[in-house]
């Protein structure tokens, strides 16, 4: 467990940021940027052996992960969890 490395990934833009929209708890999914950096992290992250991932409940979070996993060829367990969701901001989401 010596060499154990932490990875953290923020998702992509969502369709909410082209909108200029407080996203927050508001499950709406990447946008075509989003997709491609999602895609350009996969080169970074080409040369790791993940063991698992956990990502939050959102779909934005979940298919960043995914384009990830299947661009680095890795099929590991996925742990979602909504404690790892986006701030909650209330009236101002939407």
């Amino acid at each position: 467990m010596a060499n154990a490395k932490l990875v953290l990934v923020r998702h992509g833009l969502s369709v909410y940021n082209d909108q200029n929209r407080f996203t927050g708890w508001k499950d709406v999914d990447l946008n075509q940027q989003g997709r491609d950096e999602a895609k350009e992290a996969v080169n970074l992250l080409m040369d790791y052996n993940f063991d698992i991932a956990f990502t939050s409940d959102l779909i934005r979070a979940k298919n960043t992960l995914s384009i990830i996993l299947e661009g680095i060829d890795q099929d590991i367990p996925v742990i979602e969890n909504m404690a790892l969701n986006e701030r909650d901001y209330g009236d101002l989401i939407g």
